[in-house]
């Protein structure tokens, strides 16, 4: 959702002042789609500085309003500092006798209208307990997000100053990287990024990262905004989008935490994910399929000296060789070869033409520029073109006729692992939101749209119970509950050739990638990293054992219940698709191609000097890399030495005065030999 813009009105009133340390506001009308802010003048105040000894206690409002998800309320301090009581939460009426204070147990986004009792409020209160002078004039800032005929009032709100003040989380040290924001003391808002400072410290894995070492892993200049569609505004801990920068403020590109150099970054909290493994998990499962997904990797954030929790610092998805693979359009790229690609475009909300995209003729669905994100009238007509017929294709009488039909225009496989990924963590914006395609250019694949990269699975693995969200049975390209979404799948499923195809590679999927023992081995091994980050997670966020936007209750009281709870779902998951998936798999060779293609990926193809070989192992075992010329001759031999299940890249160079050709690259284990050709050019 997208709040409204805000009208700063203040009401101009005499400012009650009670007895001791408590100081009542002024209360009012909240207009109906506006803000008001409600004064309270805080004077006489003893001592005047407040911080982690003696300051602000505890917030109590009294609301009269019909529909307490319409409002936002915030706390606005005499220095500027700006925290949030309550966001868009409650189906129900007033705010009766409602106290917010940092160190209790509850939190106000497990509760129900009227919200009767103490709880903790879903911002951070303890950020104006910075040594600001607390005398002056407080404002409890409510904003009403939509004009829908319902008002309502402010009957009364008070403040209480004390010895038990709110106090911050704090981090001395992590086994995490640990991230440092400046904004300067400005909150970060939306569009545009703002101007801040960053500061990684990273001291190797198996190292301490503590708060005081020097910044080794990234100490510059960045633009800061939030980000996303709604998570901005449901949830308390902000998601941020980051530009890194240098220090005469032109865009950075850099390499973060290992990562490929760039300068779109995102700092992700898992908040409603209390595992934080769904989105972590998915995009590691697409990597090792062969198909791109974002880097990630866990760290804990400080922003202005204050503790915010622990975050996933994750790649944006861009065009670019270490990301999405599709060649560069420039604006002039309007005619013949080069105006076939590439793209990147995806189906999500709201994202018609008014927002740089066009109305499928099907479905209801609404495509949405990526890459180039602002077309040339010729692409835009190009890309739309080529759509169409990819859908009319599919939607046709002869859409399985392998020369005119859908895979005319689709490279296949694909999609199938974005069906396979979708159906599996049963993902309740799956088929209809984030849903990402890139076209390649005519000269590479011959021009065909590829699924992906996966995107946003938040919401999956069983985590909320809209449109069956926590059922393990039944097909999510099935849950019209959660309409519009692309119907490509319904009709994929009736060509016998395409879930033969899926039924081949879920079948070899299971023994590698998608193996059960595989996978809960990786949460466990993760878990345990995480382990002291996620109990200071949970210390600023208390939210465990409560219902987040919608997700199951009971929910699990720990952490390591919320890991188990998501290991049990995807297993039974899992055990359904065995017994359901379509299709019969009758030729081993089309699975053990796509096998090689998605275990071992290599790049850049075509190369000149030196080549990077990615390769994924279940289990542990010895690991031969081998690069063989056309007559079966091998040109270099690498010992890789014995190695754990994970994720790897060996880099291969010396390859200058090599002939130009085709070549075989084999990464051999005590079982298997994995292939893929590679182009010396």
């Amino acid at each position: 959702m997208k709040k409204t813009l805000f009208t700063f009105g203040l009401v101009i009133s005499l400012f009650v002042h009670a007895n001791g340390q408590n100081y009542q506001g002024l209360g009012g009308p909240i207009p109906d789609g506006g803000t008001q802010f409600f004064p309270a003048q805080v004077s006489g105040l003893v001592p005047g500085a407040i911080d982690t000894v003696f300051g602000l206690e505890s917030v109590t409002i009294n609301i009269s309003h019909p529909l307490d998800f319409d409002l936002n309320m915030a706390l606005l301090s005499p220095g500027g500092i700006y925290f949030e009581l309550n966001g868009f939460n409650g189906f129900g009426s007033n705010y009766t006798n409602t106290v917010f204070k940092y160190n209790v147990a509850p939190s106000i986004v497990s509760q129900n209208p009227p919200f009767t009792g103490t709880f903790r409020p879903t911002g951070l209160m303890h950020l104006v307990n910075n040594f600001q002078n607390g005398n002056g004039t407080w404002a409890l800032v409510v904003s009403d997000w939509q004009a829908n005929g319902l008002s309502g009032s402010v009957v009364s709100w008070s403040l209480t100053f004390g010895n038990n003040p709110a106090k911050a989380t704090s981090i001395s040290s992590s086994n995490l990287p640990i991230v440092v924001l400046d904004t300067y003391g400005f909150p970060v808002g939306d569009e545009p990024k703002q101007n801040a400072k960053m500061g990684i410290i990273d001291n190797g894995v198996g190292q301490r990262n503590y708060i005081n070492n020097p910044y080794n892993a990234y100490n510059n200049k960045i633009g800061i905004e939030l980000r996303g569609n709604s998570s901005q505004f449901i949830f308390p801990q902000k998601p941020y989008g980051i530009e890194t920068r240098n220090n005469i403020d032109s865009i950075l590109d850099t390499t973060l935490l290992g990562m490929p150099p760039e300068h779109d970054w995102i700092l992700y909290p898992p908040y409603n994910d209390r595992s934080f493994f769904r989105n972590v998990l998915t995009y590691k499962l697409s990597n090792e399929l062969g198909n791109y997904a974002s880097r990630t990797k866990f760290c804990e954030v400080v922003l202005n000296k204050q503790y915010i929790g622990l975050y996933v610092l994750l790649e944006k998805i861009k065009r670019d060789d270490k990301r999405v693979k599709v060649k560069k359009l420039d604006s002039d790229d309007n005619a013949g070869d080069s105006l076939t690609g590439g793209y990147v475009y995806k189906v999500d909300w709201n994202a018609g033409a008014a927002s740089g995209g066009w109305n499928s003729q099907y479905d209801g669905i609404q495509y949405k520029f990526h890459y180039p994100k602002i077309p040339t009238a010729q692409q835009a007509t190009y890309l739309q073109a080529y759509v169409d017929s990819f859908e009319n294709a599919l939607y046709g009488p002869n859409f399985a006729n392998v020369n005119t039909g859908y895979a005319k225009f689709i490279e296949v496989g694909t999609f199938i692992d974005y069906m396979l990924i979708t159906e599996i963590t049963k993902n309740l914006d799956g088929y209809r939101a984030s849903l990402y395609l890139h076209k390649e250019n005519i000269k590479d694949a011959g021009g065909k749209i590829k699924a992906g990269p996966m995107w946003d699975y938040n919401f999956a693995y069983g985590d909320n119970t809209s449109c069956g969200g926590t059922d393990t049975t039944g097909w999510e390209y099935q849950e019209y509950a959660c309409d519009p979404k692309v119907r490509w799948f319904n009709r994929l499923v009736l060509d016998t050739n395409y879930t033969n195809k899926l039924k081949c590679r879920w079948i070899w999927l299971r023994t590698k990638t998608l193996k059960t023992s595989y996978i809960n081995n990786y949460l466990d091994s993760v878990a345990a990293i995480l382990n002291e980050a996620q109990q200071r997670n949970y210390q600023q966020w208390p939210i465990l054992g409560i219902s987040i936007f919608g997700s199951p209750l009971p929910a699990p009281l720990t952490y390591l219940g919320e890991v188990d709870y998501l290991k049990k779902w995807t297993t039974s998951r899992m055990n359904w698709l065995d017994a359901n998936l379509p299709g019969t798999c009758y030729e081993l060779g089309i699975k053990n191609k796509e096998a090689f293609d998605a275990h071992i990926t290599i790049y850049p193809n075509p190369f000149s000097n030196e080549v990077s070989v990615n390769y994924f192992l279940n289990e542990t075992t010895k690991v031969e890399i081998e690069f063989v010329n056309q007559l079966g001759q091998t040109v270099k031999f690498i010992d890789c030495g014995e190695k754990p299940a994970g994720d790897y890249t060996q880099k291969l160079d010396g390859f200058k005065t090599l002939p130009n050709g085709l070549y075989l690259i084999k990464v051999k284990t005590a079982n298997t030999v994995y292939c893929n050709k590679i182009l010396k050019q």
